[in-house]
């Protein structure tokens, strides 16, 4: 009798904790600091949750928007969500995803993106249209079976899918217009909770600061160092040749690759920006390569603080 009735209190916990994980808001992990790179096209963007804002009882949270957006449609899409998001939540209850000061007349100050407990063919109105929930599904993200949720919206000339990943956030996200093809945001890496997924690394601004010709190859400490979150690399290439410049961690773990392209002889500048990782020392390497005869490889090391 009484492994019967620690087997039933085993079932109960078991449920509890399916119960538990399971929750909606799972879908967009909200904490600050979590960071997602989509790929579009040739292109890439880092939205990145930077911090929260109270407003009328509910807590919000922020996004930061890096690089440039997705350009097929004759209006500019500005980011993954399709939208102009400022600040936005979600309601745990309902599972709305809701944006501060985006309003429709059956909202109190706030527009709706999506309603993340909606089941199968379920309408809502999102943005003052249309938006469905076109599925509920599994697949395979980032090595590992997660369950997925897609919703729609669908107007004249217009269209929009968003797909949202459990644990992950949002997935994919595309706007087709009639007249100038679509555009696919897909999430190619991403930082959940200080977990890091996919391919994380994003292209920085590389600058030739001089095209005059310098007496040698070199690579420059960084500035500012320490540095807290950016700082600046330079380094001189005398001949024209391949360039790596690659940032590790103290256990030699590559964390970015900065510069991987053919550069002409002259003085370069390059930004890193080291948002997601946290406090410690790095190395940076710049390796080049004029000829079978002519290489060079040098290391530096910086110093984070935050």
């Amino acid at each position: 009798m009484k492994k019967l009735v620690i087997f039933i209190c085993l079932i109960l916990i078991s449920g509890v904790l399916r119960s538990q994980d399971t929750s909606i808001v799972k879908y967009l992990p909200l904490k600050v600091g979590n960071t997602w790179i989509y790929q579009w096209g040739s292109g890439s963007q880092k939205v990145r949750k930077t911090g929260t804002v109270l407003s009328a009882g509910h807590l919000y949270y922020n996004l930061a928007v890096t690089g440039p957006a997705c350009t097929p449609c004759p209006a500019s899409i500005p980011n993954p969500f399709l939208v102009t998001i400022g600040s936005f939540r979600i309601d745990s209850l309902s599972g709305n995803v809701l944006i501060l000061g985006n309003s429709c007349p059956w909202y109190n100050g706030e527009g709706l993106l999506d309603s993340l407990k909606r089941k199968v063919g379920d309408n809502l109105q999102n943005a003052c249209n249309s938006n469905q929930c076109l599925d509920t599904n599994v697949q395979l993200v980032f090595g590992t079976m997660r369950k997925t949720r897609k919703f729609g919206l669908s107007i004249p000339n217009w269209s929009q899918i968003r797909t949202y990943a459990k644990d992950i956030g949002l997935l994919s996200s595309t706007q087709g217009c009639s007249s100038a093809g679509s555009c696919i945001y897909i999430l190619r890496g991403c930082v959940i909770d200080g977990v890091v997924y996919g391919d994380t690394t994003f292209p920085v601004g590389i600058n030739q600061i001089s095209s005059e010709v310098p007496k040698e190859f070199s690579l420059s400490q960084n500035y500012p160092n320490p540095f807290n979150p950016m700082t600046k690399v330079k380094f001189q290439m005398t001949k024209s040749g391949f360039a790596v410049l690659t940032v590790f961690d103290v256990l030699g773990k590559e964390i970015q690759v900065l510069v991987n392209q053919q550069l002409s002889q002259g003085t370069y500048e390059v930004d890193f920006d080291g948002s997601d990782l946290p406090s410690g020392v790095y190395y940076y390497r710049l390796d080049a390569s004029a000829s079978l005869s002519i290489t060079y490889t040098e290391t530096r090391k910086m110093v984070l603080i935050k």
